[in-house]
């Protein structure tokens, strides 16, 4: 490794010591949200708070929708999961995307509010919407769906009504 490099490493790491022990601030603004990777963090249970919940009932056939149900359901949890989880990575996964859809809701304009539609985190919420139903139902069944995003105890995302024959 060149003198370069042993540098830049620790620069990092200094930084990295001076951030984690200096005065928590709240960053605001997309960008900082999506470097958190590369400053890790200590303080693990500083803010908790209530994870997002996602709700979703269905339409099949033009029926009556049924009642709300959770989108993303807990697992029971096993030795070998230690070792290999990917039921557990794709739930981590959804749930940071839920928390992320936060985010994209809070920044989002009232003026446009198709933008919120667009955004990745909205997309990957909607598509576990359709990937759970698609588990639920009959290949068969023409399906309506809707989904909502609570934080703790309130609405905070309505999504309109989505027709279709959910895909894989």
């Amino acid at each position: 490794m060149n003198e370069r490099a042993i540098f830049l490493l620790f620069a990092f790491f200094a930084l990295l010591a001076v951030f984690s022990l200096s005065r928590r601030t709240q960053l605001e603004g997309r960008a900082l949200f999506l470097f958190r990777a590369f400053f890790p963090s200590w303080r693990f249970f500083e803010d908790l708070g209530d994870a997002p919940t996602i709700l979703f009932r269905t339409s099949v056939d033009d029926a009556e929708f049924g009642e709300w149900q959770p989108c993303l359901r807990k697992i029971r949890r096993r030795w070998y999961h230690l070792f290999l989880n990917p039921e557990g990575n794709r739930l981590l996964a959804c749930s940071s995307a839920a928390q992320l859809l936060l985010a994209d809701i809070e920044e989002a304009d009232e003026a446009d509010p198709g933008a919120l539609e667009n955004t990745v985190s909205y997309r990957v919420i909607r598509d576990w919407v359709r990937y759970r139903i698609h588990q639920m139902l009959p290949e068969s069944a023409s399906v309506s769906y809707q989904f909502k995003v609570l934080a703790g105890d309130d609405e905070v995302l309505l999504s309109p009504v989505y027709g279709d024959r959910p895909s894989k």
